[in-house]
């Protein structure tokens, strides 16, 4: 069986279509954005340096509405030192150099890409990720 449509109804089937579509990519975003920063959280904890642990312990994520920010609630004022390196400046070590230990920035990139693979499969392809 085939629906028909009447002329003046024509409109408000083809804009109720696209308002359907677009509302299940915006639903499968969301979940790519949710399943994107958990694993990049996962995996800044993995790769972040652990001298007492509780730098490590401290990385959360929490909703926005931009989206989702990873951060350090425990010692956010290392995270820059210990990504980039630092100058020690007191102590009988003064003057030398820590090396840098990257673990926000490389996970960041990788998983930002990842991130716009499945928005691009899902605008493009028709995939589309549900709710567990």
């Amino acid at each position: 069986m085939s629906n028909t449509v009447s002329i003046d109804d024509l409109t408000q089937t083809i804009i109720q279509a696209y308002k359907t579509d677009i509302e299940e990519i915006h639903d499968s975003i969301l979940i790519a954005a949710k399943d994107c920063a958990s694993d990049c959280l996962e995996s800044i904890k993995e790769d972040s340096p652990s001298d007492t642990g509780n730098y490590k312990k401290g990385w959360v994520m929490r909703k926005t509405k931009q989206g989702y920010e990873i951060y350090n609630k425990t010692k956010p004022f290392l995270e820059m030192p210990l990504e980039y390196g630092h100058v020690i400046t007191r102590g009988s070590k003064k003057g030398q150099r820590v090396p840098p230990k990257p673990h926000i920035y490389k996970n960041s990139d990788k998983y930002q890409e990842l991130f716009y693979d499945k928005c691009v499969d899902i605008v493009a392809g028709g995939v589309r990720f549900t709710k567990e």
